[in-house]
């Protein structure tokens, strides 16, 4: 369990440009909402190729969607699946991504909350 020193490293490599990772499983992993925000804040900077993001059974909760939703809204964001599950993310963070997804920006085409 790589936690959220885990995710700013991983976060780092997207920022180096040489990343060409599409699909990233950072499942049941102890991430709380600060390592899900160097992970986003990365993708969105970089020229990252990365479309799916599994981060099921993590601790992002309502913070962490917010992360999620702001870099939706951005534009810049590739992502086309995103896997929440195990979150308790509750109604305020379904709102949150709920928001990302009417903006017009966003290009998920798959989005689990409660995946098997």
């Amino acid at each position: 369990q790589i936690g959220d020193d885990g995710a700013r490293h991983i976060a780092t490599a997207f920022e180096s440009g040489k990343c060409l990772l599409t699909n990233l499983d950072l499942s049941v992993n102890q991430i709380n909402a600060a390592g899900v925000h160097h992970i986003i804040t990365a993708i969105g900077r970089s020229q990252c190729l990365l479309t799916n993001l599994h981060l099921s059974s993590n601790r992002i909760g309502v913070d962490g969607t917010r992360h999620i939703a702001t870099a939706i809204k951005s534009g810049k964001c590739l992502l086309t699946f995103l896997d929440l599950s195990g979150n308790r993310i509750g109604d305020d963070g379904a709102h949150h991504i709920a928001t990302a997804i009417e903006s017009g920006q966003c290009l998920l085409k798959e989005l689990c909350l409660n995946c098997e």
